[in-house]
């Protein structure tokens, strides 16, 4: 079964999980075999919602990390920059 269908699929508030058989409409009791569009197609939004959140949070997890990390370069590069100049002072 192709990618995009199972994922269509799992979105919809039609689809139905059947023992021995899998992934099946709820409308048409059989395996989806549509092409590019379904037209018994109906988006289950709060299950949608519920992974953009997921994916939300993982995203500013993300974010958090990579913050921290351009946070440490920084102070990094400012503390070198201070020796650096206190090296050329105490040489001068």
């Amino acid at each position: 079964m192709n990618t995009q269908i199972i994922k269509n699929c799992s979105e919809c508030k039609n689809k139905e999980i059947v023992p021995n058989i899998g992934l099946t409409c709820g409308i048409t009791k059989e395996k989806p075999h549509y092409q590019n569009y379904c037209e018994h197609f109906d988006p289950d939004f709060y299950l949608i919602t519920t992974k953009i959140r997921e994916e939300n949070i993982e995203l500013k997890g993300q974010i958090r990390v990579l913050n921290i990390f351009m946070g440490i370069c920084i102070a990094v590069w400012i503390l070198f920059t201070i020796i650096a100049i206190i090296f050329r002072l105490s040489y001068m």
